[in-house]
């Protein structure tokens, strides 16, 4: 039975909503920011992941701020996904860092901010679905109203995803738990996309927020009474395959 364009466009969004359902499974997990993963100037490092699926490679860049030693978020999991990270989380594991600077330079963003970036790429020879983003937070002992920026990079270019908080000035060991739609991401293989971690435009100089437990995962689950919009990345990924497969059409016609 052949389908038109329109039917195989159909068939992505069922696809793709279909996924939301599946078992959830790390792509690439990070939960390590110890001493000797630490990164920051003069000689900015590229560490791994920790856990990534057969296929993804995952790696982290932070040119400006060294990771924290110490404890780190101890709940064992990422977000409020409920999915265990790899290795049940000790205290030393530490937590990576953002940091607002007074002076802004080529390590930070125009505001001085330090940034902490999570990369992966796809290896694995099909495309795979990126559906939600989960990590802990925390704002330094004593600071408050503080807020995490968070943007995505892919093929389609640079999504906001939005400021998440104000986060608790928890202890190091309790840190607040949150998950992000990445709108069911249709990601291609060979595709390199990346979630940078921020510190929002206006956050006061001084400023230290605590990032560990960060995961990308092929499903989603939305805080309790907040509904999942699946944003405008979803309708993006749908366009993106409603042109592949027009285009397909065009070429098998053509031929």
């Amino acid at each position: 039975m052949k389908l038109s364009c329109y039917g195989k466009v159909a068939l992505t969004v069922l696809a793709l909503a279909g996924a939301q359902g599946s078992g959830a499974s790390v792509l690439a997990g990070f939960f390590q920011f110890d001493g000797d993963k630490s990164f920051g100037p003069p000689n900015p490092r590229t560490d791994y992941a920790d856990e990534v699926m057969s296929g993804i490679a995952g790696w982290i860049e932070s040119p400006a701020m060294a990771s924290g030693g110490g404890g780190g978020s101890m709940d064992g999991h990422y977000g409020n996904s409920g999915i265990a990270v790899g290795t049940a989380p000790s205290w030393g594991d530490g937590y990576g860092a953002i940091k607002v600077y007074p002076n802004v330079n080529q390590d930070t963003t125009a505001t001085g901010s330090s940034v902490l970036k999570f990369s992966m790429t796809n290896n694995t020879g099909y495309s795979i679905n990126l559906a939600g983003l989960y990590f802990d937070a925390a704002a330094s002992t004593g600071q408050i109203d503080r807020f995490v920026q968070i943007d995505f990079i892919t093929l389609l270019g640079t999504t906001p995803l939005g400021a998440y908080g104000p986060l608790d000035p928890t202890a190091p060991q309790d840190f607040g738990d949150y998950s992000v739609s990445l709108g069911n991401y249709l990601m291609a293989n060979s595709e390199t996309v990346s979630l940078v971690f921020t510190a929002p435009a206006g956050s006061p100089v001084g400023t230290v927020t605590w990032i560990d437990n960060v995961a990308v995962s092929d499903s989603f689950s939305p805080p309790v009474g907040v509904p999942d919009s699946g944003n405008a990345l979803a309708l993006l990924g749908v366009a993106f395959a409603g042109l592949t497969g027009l285009q397909r059409l065009t070429r098998s016609r053509r031929a």
